[in-house]
């Protein structure tokens, strides 16, 4: 674009309204908007760019828009737009009396905030010098998708998997063997397991939050991160609950045993869900 155009063009910031851009005078009456900044999982953002150019103008008016955003953003529009991807271009020329309306399409690749930038440029007649305009920078998100029971399948399947097998493995007579381990040091030998089954669920919690973190760059997006943080942080507080709950020498076997089991169902339960969420993002 000529010099006259870049030195006219202003930069600034907007707030979260719906009008982006809004240039009016005695020749024009250009607006840009956005319908919403905020849009749900699947969406997209929509610009509107409404151009009019005065019955009094005794000269046709051009007018073009450019939106770029960085990577991660598909930006499409109606007609005359020239570029792909996260660049979009679009020229209109308008006779007096004229106006156009245009519509901008933009399409994150998954859910996050990107920043947008857009820029409306003009000139009157043949005079590209005298050319003005503005360039703004905005901030649109796209919400994660909505934690429904299908969101929550792959955890809920996980754990109900991990319960049965733990009911197997825990099945007489190794319910006994866990219950009745050491008698004569009850404290010690329900600290070991309290300890071994805290660390493992700490372990597979901690793993699984990593995992659901990477997912959101990946096929794995929608895991629950919050599951595997909460059990690594709860693992060793009620490891200490109930290594205490040991040393009054009450219920020692029922502690282990229901420990062990519910170590057992986080152990199984964490890789199982994995195992799943990657099953069903790829199918």
């Amino acid at each position: 674009m000529g010099g006259g155009i870049s030195q006219a063009t202003a930069q600034t910031e907007t707030a979260a309204s719906g009008s982006i851009i809004d240039l009016e005078n005695e020749e024009v009456n250009i607006q840009l908007q956005a319908q919403q900044r905020t849009v749900e999982h699947g969406e997209p953002v929509i610009l509107i760019l409404s151009a009019a150019s005065y019955v009094t103008n005794s000269d046709s008016v051009t007018v073009q828009l450019i939106v770029e955003s960085s990577s991660g953003v598909s930006i499409t529009g109606g007609t005359a737009e020239q570029g792909s991807g996260s660049q979009f271009s679009t020229v209109t020329t308008l006779n007096p009396g004229s106006s156009e309306s245009l519509r901008v399409v933009i399409n994150p690749n998954e859910p996050g905030t990107y920043e947008i930038t857009t820029e409306v440029v003009y000139f009157i007649g043949d005079n590209k010098d005298s050319g003005s305009g503005e360039r703004t920078s905005i901030s649109v998100n796209q919400n994660l998708p909505s934690r429904d029971i299908i969101w929550w399948t792959p955890t809920i399947i996980g754990f109900i998997s991990g319960g049965v097998i733990a009911a197997w493995l825990l099945r007489p007579p190794n319910a006994d063997m866990v219950k009745n381990w050491r008698q004569d040091v009850s404290f010690w030998s329900t600290l070991v397991i309290v300890s071994i089954g805290s660390i493992s669920v700490c372990f597979a919690g901690t793993w699984f939050a990593i995992q659901s973190m990477a997912g959101t760059s990946s096929n794995m997006a929608g895991t629950p991160f919050e599951v595997g943080f909460a059990l690594s942080f709860i693992a060793a507080i009620v490891g200490i609950v109930l290594t205490g709950v040991s040393w009054m020498g009450e219920f020692t076997g029922k502690v282990r045993l229901g420990y062990g089991f519910l170590s057992i169902v986080c152990v199984l339960g964490v890789p199982i869900q994995i195992v799943i969420s990657l099953v069903i993002s790829v199918s």
